[in-house]
């Protein structure tokens, strides 16, 4: 790493004792707690299934893996960027101004994926199913 190697690697907090602390005591406190990562990874499967239900009459492909999930309006698996091209991006443009206007934000890219926390409910994830499920509705 510079100014020693051929790397140069700089960044806001890079190195930043209050950066470095928080981000040693958000991994300790994962690695202690391993049931996180499973409550994550149901939440996931739990919104990709509900959505796939909702979605059946509309060409999609729903990717998940952990807190994880990208939806893309295509029914070629997406795998990589040309794949996901071949997403119908206006009609995601108007699925993502739905769920705005119902207080669900999502990312505003169809090429992005949806990050979701512990602290999100099952409310809150029953909230969105209900949005796209009257997005469903409009669509129709």
């Amino acid at each position: 790493i510079a100014p020693l190697g051929p790397v140069y690697q700089a960044g806001t907090l890079s190195g930043n004792p209050i950066a470095m602390t928080s981000g040693f005591t958000t991994l300790s406190y994962l690695h202690d707690h391993p049931e996180i990562y499973q409550d994550l990874e149901q939440k996931g499967r739990y919104l990709a299934a509900e959505l796939a239900g909702i979605l059946t009459d509309i060409p999609h492909r729903i990717n998940q893996i952990g807190s994880m999930i990208s939806l893309h309006f295509t029914m070629t698996p997406v795998v990589d960027f040309a794949s996901a091209r071949t997403g119908d991006n206006d009609f995601f443009k108007k699925f993502y101004h739905h769920m705005l206007i119902h207080g669900i934000y999502l990312p505003p890219s169809a090429y992005e994926s949806w990050f979701f926390s512990m602290s999100l409910t099952r409310a809150q994830m029953d909230q969105t199913l209900e949005a796209v499920k009257a997005w469903v509705d409009s669509s129709s």
